[in-house]
């Protein structure tokens, strides 16, 4: 229906303003209460959705301000790309809706401004232990994984910190070339081993680790 006819739409404004003069219990009060019960329930779930809306869109404006819950985030260090927050301060601001931490999982509404799942007090701990160096010199490591995002970070903090490091991953050639691209990778790449393995077949993967804590010493 596009529009209600004009003479049917007066009618029933006459009649909706009249109505509240008769008795509760009236045949015609119960009739029009009736018939005007679904447009009031639809109604208020359009204002409850619309109420929910501005919460969500609020909150999402504070983790968009994060480093990590950032829109346009790619693929940050892997790509030589500093994670930053477009925050003023150390908070990205407070949240109209709480959401549990990842790590403590107690509710929060204060978002930090660089881990935007993190309560203040574990984005904290983080964050001073984000940038810790660690010799590695002589230490072997593998780690499962490690072509893209996270497991790129990492590869890249144990092979910096001087680690001999073999990841795997399903996509051997592209994890040689974003390493390769790396402007740092000659001071790395001879400590680096790729291995092209897919761990969702068990029957290829599980032979393979035991002959590899005997090459070394390993690190945790």
């Amino acid at each position: 229906m596009d529009a209600i006819d004009s003479d049917q739409l007066s009618t029933c404004l006459r009649v909706l303003s009249e109505v509240h003069k008769l008795p509760p219990e009236h045949p015609d009060a119960i009739a029009v209460r009736q018939a005007t019960a679904k447009m009031f329930k639809e109604l208020k779930k359009v204002r409850r959705a619309a109420a929910r809306e501005r919460v969500a869109a609020a909150d999402r404006a504070v983790i968009a301000a994060t480093a990590t819950g950032a829109p346009g985030r790619i693929d940050d260090e892997t790509q030589g790309l500093p994670l930053v927050s477009t925050a003023v301060g150390a908070t990205a601001g407070t949240l109209l809706r709480s959401r549990a931490c990842y790590i403590c999982k107690n509710h929060h509404t204060v978002v930090d401004a660089f881990y935007h799942q993190l309560c203040p007090d574990c984005a904290a701990i983080n964050r001073a232990k984000r940038d810790a160096r660690t010799d590695l010199t002589g230490r072997r490591a593998l780690l499962t994984g490690g072509r893209a995002k996270i497991g790129m970070y990492i590869a890249l903090r144990l092979l910096r910190d001087g680690a001999h490091t073999t990841i795997t991953t399903r996509f051997p050639n592209d994890a040689v070339r974003r390493f390769a691209a790396m402007e740092d990778s000659a001071d790395w790449l001879h400590r680096l081993r790729v291995v092209g393995i897919d761990l969702r077949d068990p029957a290829r993967w599980w032979p393979w680790p035991t002959r590899w804590p005997r090459r070394g010493r390993w690190t945790s």
